[in-house]
C-alpha cells in the first residue's frame, strides 16, 4: 500500500491545488482553482459574519459597520472569483489587517484561553501573507499562459 501515493492522489493535484507552484509558473487554470477556492472560504466567512453582525451577535461589536464590510469583502470574493481582477484582490487583502486591528480595539472574547488568542493570531497572520500571493496571482492573471506543463 502506497500511502504517500493516495495522498499526492488526492490532495495533492497540480491543477487543483497548486498552493507550492511559483506564481510565474502558473497556467490559467491553474491560478482561476487556487482563486476560486480562496474565494469561496472568504465569501462564506464574510457572508455568515455579516449576517451575524446584521443579527445582533454578542460576539461582533460594531454591527452595522462590521456587516457592511463584511458584505463588501463578500462581494469582493465573488466578484474576484469571477474575473481573476486585482482590485477585487487588493480589497480581499484588506481582511487580515482589519481583522486584527478590529480584535486590538475590541479584544477577544474573555472565555479564550491564550493558547486559543494565539492560534487566532497565527491564523490570521498565516491569511494575511498568503493575501499577498492571491494579489500577486490576480496582477500575472492576464499575462499567464492557458495551459501548464509538467517538469
Amino acid at each position: 500500500m502506497d500511502f504517500f501515493g493516495y495522498f499526492r492522489k488526492y490532495l495533492w493535484n497540480a491543477d487543483k491545488t497548486p498552493y507550492l507552484v511559483p506564481v510565474g509558473r502558473l497556467s490559467r487554470t491553474q491560478a482561476r482553482n487556487e482563486l476560486f477556492i480562496y474565494c469561496v472560504l472568504m465569501a462564506a466567512f464574510f457572508f455568515v459574519t455579516g449576517l451575524a453582525a446584521l443579527l445582533g451577535a454578542s460576539i461582533v461589536a460594531g454591527s452595522i459597520s462590521v456587516a457592511l464590510y463584511s458584505f463588501v469583502l463578500c462581494a469582493a470574493a465573488i466578484y474576484l472569483s469571477s474575473t481573476q481582477h486585482p482590485v477585487a484582490a487588493l480589497v480581499c487583502a484588506t481582511a487580515p489587517p482589519v481583522i486584527l486591528i478590529y480584535l486590538i480595539f475590541f479584544g477577544f472574547s474573555p472565555k479564550l484561553h491564550l493558547l486559543d488568542k494565539l492560534l487566532i493570531g497565527s491564523v490570521i497572520l498565516a491569511l494575511w501573507v498568503y493575501t499577498f500571493r492571491v494579489v500577486r496571482i490576480a496582477w500575472a492573471f492576464p499575462g499567464l499562459r492557458e495551459t501548464h506543463t509538467v517538469d
